[in-house]
């Protein structure tokens, strides 16, 4: 609508040319005849319109107006998140818009990667856009450009906001017109994504590692997430996703590689967009610790090398004498234990170079008893220097106590060969050759269990030898309870150590005797067994024997049993057995089990020294398990020969593997932090390297030569330029777009120092454009308000008058050029033509 119009002139001077029409009349004047009066008049105006028409043209005549017509641009985001609901408001919104449009322009264009006109949307000839990128700064760019300049300016951005590449909200600024946003939901339809997965510390003794896995969703349900190394799937969660933020975690084993490349896979019924359900992670794992077990038995007799292994650690075994003296050779290994030695056989130069690398972060685990710890190897020791405790004055030794039961079968068939009263004199011999403070007892079977002597001391020798006059055959072979009766007696008694034999001539009822084998052992209760005949079970006696820790014999001839019996309490009552107590847990590492765990058998006494700490105490008083920090390591004492043979049962309680991998764990050199750490953050589609020194500033080293190598997803090596940003600080950029993996690998050159080489990778999954997240209403809100426009407007309210008006200059000289020609043609009408 034109409000106003001005007569202006280009060429005002040429106006001058106007003076020819006083001429042009004066001579017309003169020639006009009484019989043609009119026409002469006639062509006469003809002529002066024709000049005047022909000089304002040649003048620049122009008409200067005002308009408060607009051209209005729809920018329409055609990109993969504007999907289902959004892209049915966007359509319903331009509709309604060209419906009210009155005399103002409308325009209509789409973008994604790029912006086109609607119109050439259906056009073959045009390429398609490519929804897995927005690019809202160029449609804004393109669009303030594409509005002619006698409109009035007005965009209406119909968008998420979720731009993967560019600036919009600079480009908005830029535009100097009014920008209004119409918000659009993204991803309309239900989707879940797997936005990161972060890597928590891993465990060298485990090899596994805890992933923190972080999830977006729009949808409430049930969700699946695998997790491969390397190709192999290793675990599998189901997981409740809620709408929003979802984490949470994975503990996955790792393998021996030390750059596994992990894989989570995110699996849900409901999700419409599949592709952003993975993602990648190139981890960077520590070596595997290694350990030195210096120890005089072989490792075939030993638990402890399976113990300290665990599933994965590098154990190497060797003897006494084997023992490194130099420094160098002992930092190849991240802990040293050494069992049961003999301190005053140790060099000073080894304890020198033991001093030196505890200080130098590495750990020590020693393991003894009296050989090691007593007060008379042990005071004043170079190792005592080194470990947590001191030496104390020995315990006081007393007569150990033996308690033993004999289980012997009494049923009918023990009748033949004069076998019974062979049985009974093998108990007589046997009890003879206890000492007084001793327990012995005495249970018979047949059909069922019967106490021929309980379990007492010998004291009284003479009445225990007439109860054993009580056996006598009869009945079946039912041995079971007595087994049971037998052990249940032996562990409630006092005693440092608990002794059964058993004789038999037959096969036994029913019965779980294995099991009841295993719990003698957990206990430390010793059974040998006896077989009496060629009908007797030996399988399953010698069986019985080997778990709890004891011998078996076979008697064709009934004369030699009271021998056997002989021998094996001579055996029982030579042994030196350490007296047993209850371990006590002083201070408790967090996953260092003690419930259950069996006495232990002997220790040294020895005192804490100040700055140690306490984890165990024998018999509630005694530093057992005591560690203490020297320089940057840790040494521990261990004050009872847990590896000894007088522990069986300890080496065989179930927790034992678990006690000596919490201990390793606490002990051994904790990895080495590299000086220099290389990293890889991307922005946009741009990635940024770099690559510092982690030390001081006053520490930090100048490198004579760095280089950055760049691998990219399709194979394409090419090298990246370090920038020096400060002392041992480097930054390198790259382009990162194409999913996919992206190595970057630094090498650090120093005169003095080796070449060092560090590699990180970027991973790509998905395009930007499928990471799911909520619309950026902050960002489409602040282009609106600082650009003068609206947000969410209705397409009533958007053709609303603004009061804007545009100024217009029209130069009619097409129309005066076309006005003459034909005034020239009427003249020559009038003069030629005779009517």
């Amino acid at each position: 609508m034109v409000l106003l119009a001005v007569v202006e002139f280009d060429h005002p001077a040429r106006l001058i040319w106007l003076a020819v029409l006083p001429v042009l009349i004066f001579f017309a004047w003169r020639g006009v005849t009484h019989a043609a009066a009119w026409r002469g008049w006639a062509s006469l105006a003809c002529r002066c319109l024709t000049v005047t028409l022909l000089v304002l043209a040649f003048a620049g005549v122009a008409l200067r107006t005002t308009s408060d017509r607009r051209h209005i641009l729809l920018l329409v985001d055609r990109s993969r998140s504007v999907q289902g609901e959004g892209r049915q408001i966007a359509d319903r919104y331009i509709q309604a818009v060209q419906s009210a449009k009155r005399h103002h322009e409308i325009s209509v264009w789409e973008f994604a990667d790029r912006p086109r006109s609607a119109d050439l949307a259906a056009s073959e000839t045009s390429p398609p856009l490519n929804p897995l990128v927005s690019d809202l700064a160029a449609a804004v760019r393109m669009a303030a450009a594409s509005i002619p300049d006698d409109r009035i300016p007005q965009i209406v951005l119909l968008t998420d906001g979720l731009e993967t590449t560019g600036q919009v909200a600079r480009e908005a600024i830029g535009a100097d017109m009014p920008i209004d946003v119409v918000p659009l939901p993204p991803f309309s339809e239900p989707d879940a994504c797997l936005v990161e997965l972060i890597p928590g510390p891993s465990d060298p003794l485990t090899g596994q590692v805890r992933l923190e896995a972080v999830v977006w969703s729009n949808h409430a349900g049930s969700a699946q997430c695998e997790v491969s190394i390397d190709g192999q799937a290793l675990a599998e969660q189901t997981v409740e996703l809620t709408p929003g933020e979802n984490r949470f975690f994975l503990t996955v084993p790792t393998g021996q590689e030390r750059q596994p490349l992990v894989q989570a896979t995110l699996q849900a019924p409901w999700d419409s967009i599949p592709e952003n359900n993975v993602r990648r992670l190139r981890l960077e794992l520590p070596e595997t610790p290694r350990i030195l077990l210096i120890a005089d038995r072989s490792p075939e007799e030993s638990e402890l090398p399976t113990a300290l292994a665990g599933d994965r650690l590098l154990v190497d075994t060797e003897p006494f004498d084997r023992l490194p003296a130099r420094l160098a050779d002992l930092e190849t290994y991240d802990l040293i234990v050494l069992t049961d030695i003999a301190t005053e056989q140790i060099e000073d130069s080894v304890y020198d170079s033991l001093e030196d690398y505890l200080r130098q972060a590495g750990g020590l685990i020693v393991v003894g008893g009296e050989k090691t710890f007593g007060h008379s190897v042990y005071h004043q020791s170079r190792l005592e220097e080194l470990l947590p405790v001191t030496a104390a004055a020995a315990i006081e030794t007393r007569q150990p106590v033996l308690a033993i039961m004999l289980v012997i079968d009494r049923s009918e068939t023990m009748e033949e060969e004069n076998r019974m009263e062979l049985a009974r004199l093998a108990a007589r011999q046997s009890i003879e050759l206890l000492e007084p403070h001793d327990l012995a007892g005495v249970m018979a079977f047949s059909d069922g269990p019967m106490w021929i002597a309980e379990l007492e001391t010998v004291a009284d020798r003479q009445s225990l030898l007439r109860q054993i006059d009580k056996l006598h055959p009869g009945g079946q072979t039912y041995m079971y309870e007595a087994v049971e009766r037998a052990f249940l007696a032996l562990i409630q008694a006092v005693a440092d150590r608990r002794y059964m034999i058993l004789l038999t001539d037959g096969v036994p009822a029913p019965g779980d005797y294995l099991e009841i084998a295993r719990r003698m052992a957990h206990h430390g209760v010793t059974l040998s067994t006896v077989s009496l005949g060629h009908e007797a079970e030996q399988d399953l006696l010698i069986e019985m024997a080997r778990i709890a820790g004891g011998r078996h014999y076979h008697c064709d001839d009934p004369k030699d049993v009271p021998g056997v019996i002989v021998r094996e309490t001579r055996a029982a009552t030579a042994d030196e057995v350490p007296e047993q107590f209850e371990t006590s847990v002083f201070r408790a590492l967090p996953g260092l089990p003690f419930e259950g765990a069996p006495q232990l058998a002997g220790y040294a006494v020895t005192n804490p020294k100040p700055e140690a700490e306490q984890l165990l105490m024998a018999a509630g008083r005694d530093p057992l398990l005591a560690w203490w920090p020297l320089g940057s390591g840790i040494a521990v004492a261990i004050t009872s020969n847990v590896v000894g043979p007088d522990n069986r049962a300890w080496q065989q309680w179930p927790g034992h593997t678990d006690f000596w991998q919490r201990l390793v764990r606490h002990a051994v050199r904790p990895p080495a932090l590299p000086c220099w750490q290389l990293s890889v953050l991307r922005q946009g589609n741009s990635a940024r390297v770099r690559l510092a020194d982690a030390r001081p500033e006053r520490s930090r080293e100048l490198p004579d030569d760095v280089r950055l190598t760049l691998w990219t997803p399709d194979g394409t090596q090419r090298d990246l330029e370090p920038l020096p940003m400060a002392s041992g600080d480097f930054k390198a950029t790259f382009e990162a777009v194409d999913p996919g993996e992206y190595r970057i690998e630094a090498v650090v050159e120093s005169l003095d120092q080796p070449t060092r080489t560090f590699i990180t990778s970027l991973m790509i999954d998905y395009p930007d454009e499928l990471r799911l997240q909520a619309q950026d209403t902050a960002m489409l809100q602040a282009i609106a308000a600082t650009t003068g426009g609206r947000f969410a407007p209705s397409a009533e309210t958007l053709l609303e008058p603004d009061g804007r008006s545009i100024a217009r200059r029209f130069h009619p000289w097409r129309f005066l050029l076309i006005s003459s020609l034909l005034l020239i043609i009427v003249d020559l009408a009038l003069r030629r033509w005779r009517f």
